[in-house]
């Protein structure tokens, strides 16, 4: 039995934050080995605050359905309220036990046309300006919504509570209020650009009209909803009325291997007409830090193999097809290609859900999760091996295990081994690897541990058993 160090207790529905890796592959067992180590590990830390940008469409009238299927969703066993109240409030946990001070703030994709004659659409749109409105009590009174305090252009929620929506505390049902009340707003401009949208948010008016929501420490959170991809672009020209379709923005920004109406393989071009997604992941990284960023997305679904057909449809022209369809509510979504995109290049801190069938509480019980595990960290002494370096994010060769009783005569036992959060969903204890800047060796390793799971002892530590390098490879 390895000597034992420190116990440490988990919270109800607190995060095990640990362990801090790099990882290349090596199977030469001169150079790599299996260790046992104790979690929390030596180093730790915690973010005070997080900003989390809520980035959604304003539907164009023909698919407005999409309030219906976002109000079904939200509300769904008040999943904000459980995701974001609960699991992200309280995620430090011992031993600092600090609450996460938050901003939440909700911007919408639509820009105008910028300097396009473009009918419908505005010059500039919501100009990625923060959207303070919430639903009308008039119209929505079961919601109980209230406004904002005057001038406040973003939710402000300290220890758990929300401090500036009048007597509205709730921070999930405060959320709500404010998302749905953008898919209300109908527009005529068929134009989506929450990439352009996000770039305006928290670089062009980050001094301005959005003044206060982003600060220079701690995490930040991107979470886009959409029913179609991206197209911003630097280049109005592309916004041409005369040309303008979802497929003229794929063909401008996108590289895919065709066959028949079918493209697959897409990526980016060295030059193309829209913003590249590096820009955008290149911006969010320099705003908090590599590893304090998590991007979320709710979309149409993309696969690179399987991926988009693209017909001629009479009177129409070329039209690209919608990657999923909600059967009741009528949605239809354009695969979320750029949107795909931009998220990989995040990893292991990033979330992803189809839109038309949406688990709303998968998607907000892990994008807590990714948040959750931003705000403290604890960091391995060695670098454990990726075994796939072909695929995103960190690939350990890891088994967790909770050992009850340490060290005590016929009382120890063990729980486990827990899967891979990635395989299993946070419905059950289960781990992963993340990136963290803050920590000697890049990386650590989450343990999600749902209160429904939560052990009865204090009594007990958690083992990692990892295939690690006995030097640092980098």
């Amino acid at each position: 039995m390895v000597k034992r160090v420190m116990v440490w207790s988990v919270s109800v529905l607190a995060l095990l934050l640990v362990g801090c890796i790099l990882l290349t592959e090596f199977d030469d067992l001169q150079t790599t080995r299996y260790e046992v180590f104790e979690l929390p590990f030596v180093e730790e830390g915690q973010v005070p605050e997080f900003d989390i940008l809520f980035v959604v469409d304003r539907p164009t009238w023909n698919d407005a359905v999409m309030w219906d299927i976002m109000d079904e969703a939200t509300q769904e066993t008040g999943i904000m309220r459980d995701a974001l109240g609960g699991v992200l409030l309280d995620a430090t946990g011992p031993p600092t036990n600090t609450s996460v001070e938050l901003h939440i703030g909700v911007i919408t994709s639509d820009l105008g046309a910028g300097l396009a004659d473009f009918d419908g659409c505005e010059v500039l749109g919501d100009d990625g300006l923060l959207q303070s409105e919430v639903l009308s009590d008039d119209e929505y009174s079961g919601y109980n919504c209230q406004p904002l305090n005057d001038g406040e252009k973003f939710l402000r929620v300290v220890n758990g509570v929300v401090v500036n929506m009048g007597s509205m505390e709730d921070v999930g049902a405060a959320v709500q209020c404010m998302i749905l009340a953008q898919m209300t707003r109908t527009t005529g401009c068929p134009i989506k650009q929450p990439f352009g949208a996000v770039k305006l948010a928290i670089d062009d008016h980050r001094d301005g009209g959005n003044q206060d929501f982003l600060r220079d420490e701690g995490g930040l959170a991107v979470v886009f909803i959409s029913g179609e991809d991206d197209c911003s672009a630097y280049d109005p020209s592309v916004y041409d009325p005369a040309l303008f379709s979802p497929y003229h923005c794929f063909s401008q920004g996108l590289d895919c291997v065709q066959v028949g109406d079918v493209f697959t393989e897409c990526s980016e071009p060295v030059e193309g007409s829209l913003m590249p997604t590096a820009d955008l992941a290149a911006l969010l990284n320099a705003a908090k830090g590599d590893s304090s960023v998590v991007v979320s997305v709710m979309a149409g679904p993309y696969n690179a193999d399987t991926g988009v057909i693209v017909q001629n449809v009479s009177d129409l022209g070329l039209q690209i097809q919608p990657s999923c369809r909600a059967t009741e509510s009528g949605l239809e979504a354009l695969p979320g290609i750029r949107l795909s995109l931009l998220k990989d290049q995040f990893a292991d801190s990033s979330v992803f859900q189809e839109i038309c069938s949406p688990d709303s509480g998968l998607f907000f019980d892990e994008l807590a999760h990714k948040l959750a595990a931003q705000t403290s960290y604890r960091c391995m002494p060695k670098v454990p091996v990726d075994s796939d370096e072909s695929m995103p994010g960190m690939q350990a060769d890891c088994t967790i295990e909770d050992v009850v009783n340490p060290d005590e005569v016929n009382l120890e036992y063990r729980l486990g081994p827990h899967p891979e959060c990635r395989y299993s969903g946070y419905s059950v204890t289960c781990w992963e690897m993340m990136a963290e800047e803050n920590c000697t060796m890049g990386y650590k390793l989450v343990l999600a541990r749902p209160s429904s799971e939560d052990l009865a002892t204090e009594n007990y530590l958690v083992e990692a058993n990892c295939l690690v390098h006995m030097e640092d490879p980098r």
